[in-house]
């Protein structure tokens, strides 16, 4: 954490964005691949449907349009210079993912809680039921 006057700035870890890029940029090829050239395999197995090429051909597009656009989200986040989290005396400023809420006032977070999943730490701001944070 950078302290800057009297606001904490968490930047995005370029570590995670690089490993996360690297996926689904695997992803899209294993998705190409399937688009292009699909695996064969003995039609008298019972699980033939799976290796059906329409069905790899469904697979591998959804596996492009999705892990692809990953992909460029990662690609953007990776060269973006803006802080992943800014904590300041008005609120916070979340930055952090694609579903980034912006700026929140400290009067609209009812409750601050450190969650633990996978030995990944996460802050999680529980918001009052305000209809000003959508619009």
């Amino acid at each position: 954490m950078i302290k800057n006057d009297d606001q904490i700035e968490i930047p995005l870890s370029k570590r995670k964005m690089t490993l996360l890029l690297i996926g689904a940029l695997a992803f899209v090829a294993i998705g190409l691949l399937f688009m292009i050239s699909p695996p064969e395999v003995n039609h008298t197995n019972r699980r033939a449907a799976l290796f059906n090429p329409v069905f790899l051909l469904f697979i591998g597009s959804a596996s492009v349009l999705f892990f692809g656009s990953c992909a460029v989200f990662f690609s953007i986040k990776l060269f973006d210079k803006k802080q992943g989290l800014i904590i300041n005396q008005n609120g916070i400023v979340d930055n952090s993912s694609g579903l980034s809420a912006g700026f929140v006032l400290w009067s609209d977070i009812q409750k601050i809680e450190i969650i633990t999943v996978n030995n990944q730490k996460f802050i999680m701001f529980i918001l009052k039921k305000t209809s000003r944070l959508f619009k």
